[in-house]
């Protein structure tokens, strides 16, 4: 008999219920108290996770009542801000509970239920002449973020049935201590987040990123977004995800499952003492350019740097300016370990990046674009060939 949630409440967690049962109930001004749903062992119980029941409202509403049975009830309680922890605890045990979280039907994780977010969707009308431009958009999203691993029969089935969030200069899309049950998606435009303080936590500009309370779940509701350059917003509410896994289960597994991954990306960033968030894992890894950028450095300095660290090793009576204090310590053995170790992950990274080249070609990307990728690669390839021409030449018999 005991009221576990009343109406109203806010639940900053979610419940599972480790043993026993117990009853929501929904208080309805015409037929009274009715109760909707009867939760057992196993399954999660709180308000945030039974959205299902507000009868196709966008927004759910804190009207739902849980009671626990006769029975004797345990319950785990699990805190917004514990799940950070978790992740940072153990990565497979993150994803874990974010995936059941989610397969519970819940996505409180990305922002808790309640107020809704200020902001008003895009008409039927503004919605249809804006479809194909949506459907650019995310076919532009190739293999990255919310799209990843989407044919583009699921994309179209996805911007059909997604909402159009158009954005202005100025906006402010969402408010601090608003609590936004939907997820967004940026497809066109700027934004920046500013924290109590004022002070600009990120600059949200990449199309493709998640953006809203999700963007901050260990820091929900202390965030102000602006809106800084005019785009569009696609936006996911509960319901509307709920939808398209009816029409395709497919779909809605791998839309799930990326929401679930890039929410654990955010849970990993990190605030640095500047007032801007920053995530050391995965900053620009989705970007084509800045993976062959990297792969550039890596093989016009990285490897260069330790061939010439060898060099010294080899010669120690010799001393180069080049080199300077990086080249103190080094034996011949651990020199040679270097050159090996930096020469096999510049191979793998290259292999990595054939590889993603590969599986744009079989996308829906512009010729043009398509050929610039390809020179950029065949360009750092004959510069991994070279390097490698370099190192048989620093040999100096039997020893290299």
């Amino acid at each position: 008999g005991t009221e576990i949630f009343a109406e109203e409440s806010e639940a900053e967690f979610f419940v599972v219920i480790l043993h026993g049962r117990g009853t929501f109930t929904s208080a309805d001004f015409h037929n009274g108290t009715k109760p909707l749903h009867t939760a057992i062992t196993g399954e999660f119980a709180g308000v945030d996770n039974f959205f299902a029941y507000n009868s196709g409202d966008q927004f759910p509403k804190h009207d739902k009542t849980f009671t626990a049975s006769d029975m004797v009830n345990i319950l785990m309680i699990c805190p917004y801000d514990s799940m950070p922890k978790m992740c940072n605890h153990s990565e497979v045990l993150g994803l874990k509970m974010l995936r059941l979280t989610a397969e519970a039907g819940s996505m409180s994780i990305f922002a808790p239920s309640g107020i809704p977010v200020p902001i008003t969707f895009a008409t039927e009308e503004e919605e249809e002449k804006s479809r194909t431009k949506m459907r650019s958009a995310l076919a532009t999203l190739t293999n990255k973020g919310i799209v990843d691993g989407l044919t583009m029969n699921e994309i179209i089935l996805l911007a059909e049935n997604a909402k159009m969030v158009p954005i202005h200069r100025g906006l402010h899309v969402f408010h601090r201590g608003h609590q936004a049950i939907a997820t967004f998606v940026l497809l066109s435009g700027s934004l920046e987040v500013k924290g109590f303080d004022g002070k600009i936590r990120t600059t949200i500009r990449t199309p493709g990123d998640i953006v809203g309370e999700s963007l901050f779940p260990h820091m929900a509701h202390k965030n102000d977004t602006f809106c800084t350059t005019p785009g569009m917003l696609m936006g996911l509410p509960l319901t509307t995800i709920m939808e398209i896994a009816k029409l395709n289960q497919s779909l809605g597994y791998k839309l799930t499952r990326n929401l679930m991954r890039e929410a654990f990306k955010k849970m990993k960033m990190v605030f640095q003492p500047n007032g801007t968030y920053c995530d050391p894992e995965h900053m620009n890894t989705t970007k084509m350019e800045d993976e062959l950028n990297s792969l550039r450095v890596l093989a016009s300095t990285g490897l260069q740097d330790v061939i010439a660290a060898g060099q010294q090793a080899l010669n120690p009576g010799q001393s180069s300016n080049m080199i300077g204090e990086t080249v103190k310590g080094y034996t011949q053995q651990s020199a040679l370990d270097q050159v090996k170790e930096v020469q096999t992950e510049l191979v793998g990274a290259l292999h990595d990046a054939r590889a993603q080249l590969q599986d744009i070609k079989t996308r829906s990307v512009p010729r043009q674009m398509l050929d610039i990728k390809t020179k950029e690669f065949d360009k750092m390839y004959d510069e991994h060939l070279e390097l490698q021409r370099e190192v048989k030449r620093t040999k100096r018999g039997e020893d290299l």
